[in-house]
């Protein structure tokens, strides 16, 4: 049994959220435009809430042009060794997709995608529909791979990238945000996004 959660911000972001057990080889997909060109695109897979497991949940592959799934960490790409975690900084536009292999398909997990396309910062103001709740659900995946790296040696350059496109700042404001909201959970850490960009 699972649970589906689609978020699309106009102008701003695209998000997928899959919750469940028994989501061994099922696939999810987020389709990037080639009117848009994304900043980053994050898959991630968390347990429920998106808390960091510190055994193996399974293997989550991630398919799109010009893409190798292997393990990666550069400014660019990171793909950390366990593929739970896969940042993409100025993706191809097409079809992304997501399929996971599970260790145990008896525990629930959640697949989070999130393809952001905004200028960082607030979003266009002629997009009425954005709340703080939707905001939430947008950045929920970059919340939740703030959350695994605090268990890597060294925060990788691409989620920096990332966080910093997002906020409209710069990669020293986007580092010291990452290192106040390290210990929070995925989801204080999505709100506290949304608020440093005036949604919530």
């Amino acid at each position: 049994m699972f649970e589906r959660f689609e978020v699309e911000l106009s102008q701003f972001a695209r998000s997928l959220e899959v919750v469940g057990d028994h989501l061994d080889r099922m696939g999810n997909g987020l389709h990037l435009y080639e009117n848009e060109t994304s900043r980053f695109l994050i898959a991630t897979l968390s347990l429920p809430e998106g808390q960091y497991s510190p055994w193996d949940l399974g293997r989550l592959d991630l398919e799109g042009p010009e893409f190798s799934s292997e393990q990666s960490d550069d400014e660019r790409v990171f793909v950390n060794e366990r593929r739970s975690i896969f940042i993409i900084n100025r993706p191809a536009p097409g079809e992304w997709g997501a399929t996971f292999s599970a260790v145990n398909d008896d525990l629930p997990v959640a697949i989070n995608l999130m393809a952001f396309h905004g200028a960082g910062g607030p979003p266009p103001p002629v997009a009425a529909n954005f709340s703080c709740r939707g905001c939430k659900m947008a950045a929920k995946a970059l919340a939740v791979s703030i959350v695994a790296a605090a268990a890597l040696p060294a925060i990788p350059h691409a989620l920096i990238l990332a966080v910093a496109a997002y906020l409209g700042a710069s990669s020293v404001i986007a580092a010291a945000f990452i290192g106040s909201v390290i210990g929070d959970t995925a989801n204080v850490i999505a709100e506290k996004l949304c608020k440093r960009i005036g949604l919530c």
